[in-house]
């Protein structure tokens, strides 16, 4: 099971160099590679449940000087890691599935608009680049729930990928809150 989960980790390494986390991130040259190995790490994330919750769409939000705030939104897909570029955190939203086909991603106020639903969560792939020889962090993140008008979404996991490949490392979490406050429908 872990050399799968590792050989699994590689492949989505390759995947998360080689491939757009959304259509507004850039391609990696070889000197970012290399300087992966130096001083930073790949950061990659997921959200695990997402088909526990139909209705809902969750929206990550890249918060950069350099983004237009409309523009930039993108959808989180089951199954799918996400690059999360160092200088750039993204805000986490949740929003009703059928309201967001009418609106459009892209003619949405975040941060105003009622329908929509701030999440306890920021990813920040700084706080995961601490100069360590770790080439990959793979963070797997669940939503807990509702709580007044928050999602509350937390990590579940988080692997890395050293350099040597024999020190790698998975750490698995659960709900640190009461779950029993909260509710499951948006």
């Amino acid at each position: 099971m872990k050399k799968e989960k590792i050989s699994f980790l590689l492949f989505s390494l390759f995947i998360c160099l080689i491939v757009k986390a959304d259509k507004f991130q850039s391609y990696l040259t070889e000197d970012d590679l290399s300087s992966f190995r130096i001083v930073k790490a790949v950061v990659c994330v997921q959200l695990e449940n997402l088909a526990d919750y139909p209705d809902i769409s969750i929206i990550g939000l890249p918060m950069n000087m350099g983004y237009k705030k409309s523009n930039s939104a993108f959808e989180f897909k089951s199954g799918t890691s996400y690059l999360i570029q160092r200088f750039c955190p993204i805000t986490i939203y949740a929003i009703n599935r059928e309201y967001l086909k009418v609106m459009g991603i892209k003619n949405i106020d975040w941060e105003n608009d009622t329908h929509v639903i701030k999440s306890n969560l920021k990813i920040d792939a700084k706080k995961c680049n601490s100069g360590t020889p770790i080439l990959m962090v793979q963070l797997n993140y669940k939503i807990a729930g509702f709580l007044d008008s928050i999602v509350v979404i937390y990590k579940s996991s988080q692997t890395g990928i050293r350099q040597d490949i024999k020190h790698n490392f998975v750490q698995t979490y659960g709900y640190p809150g009461d779950s029993s406050k909260l509710r499951q429908k948006f």
